[in-house]
């Protein structure tokens, strides 16, 4: 305990210390504001093995022992009366009752679905999005299965060259005196956003 009170002592005459110094001789001092702006996974990583092979034995195990969706159970009815329509078919009698029966089928409403559903894998490449890892940085539909965290180049109205660029960081902007913190995230926020005009400050 003796040693607790003697550290927060000490950690207190330190932070007073310094923000006399601060108010003495503000220019001391630089103040940074970062921010970590990042895209969220759109898609689920890849199953490995082991998780396919248990997705399989569950689905199988969840066909045998749950009851059927109204969709299933219209699959089933569909596909009774498309069996009896093409026995109906073969012997040359009136199928218009039985069309009508049919309509839509749900056989049709799922080959459409996964057509959809194909077209949309091929266009984004959901079936292997690791090849989304494309050389082009600026673009968001790579990377679909993982977390993309922006980071730039920056310039620095007080380098000691006007070359230099500093390595890829995250983006950030020096507080302004009478500037609150939320306020200088809010204008570094507006910077990124049109990064058109910031060309000279940042580069993605």
């Amino acid at each position: 305990m003796k040693n607790l009170i003697r550290y927060l002592h000490t950690s207190s005459s330190f932070c007073s210390t310094n923000f006399k110094q601060f108010q003495l001789n503000p220019q001391r001092w630089r103040i940074e504001v970062s921010l970590v702006i990042y895209r969220l996974p759109l898609i689920a990583p890849p199953m490995t093995e082991v998780e396919r092979n248990f997705a399989q034995l569950s689905e199988i195990k969840d066909n045998q022992t749950s009851y059927k969706c109204d969709f299933e159970l219209e699959l089933e009815k569909d596909a009774v009366l498309l069996e009896k329509r093409k026995k109906m078919e073969a012997e040359g009698k009136d199928l218009s009752h039985l069309d009508q029966q049919l309509g839509v089928s749900s056989v049709q409403k799922r080959n459409e679905w996964s057509e959809k559903a194909q077209k949309l894998i091929e266009k984004y490449n959901l079936d292997n999005p690791p090849t989304n890892a494309s050389m082009d940085f600026k673009c968001l539909k790579r990377n679909l299965d993982r977390k993309l965290v922006l980071a730039v180049r920056h310039k620095f109205e007080d380098a000691h060259t006007d070359e230099y660029v500093s390595p890829w960081i995250l983006p950030q902007l020096m507080n302004k005196k009478g500037e609150t913190l939320k306020e200088t995230a809010l204008r570094l926020l507006s910077f990124v956003i049109a990064f058109g005009r910031c060309e000279k400050s940042f580069s993605v």
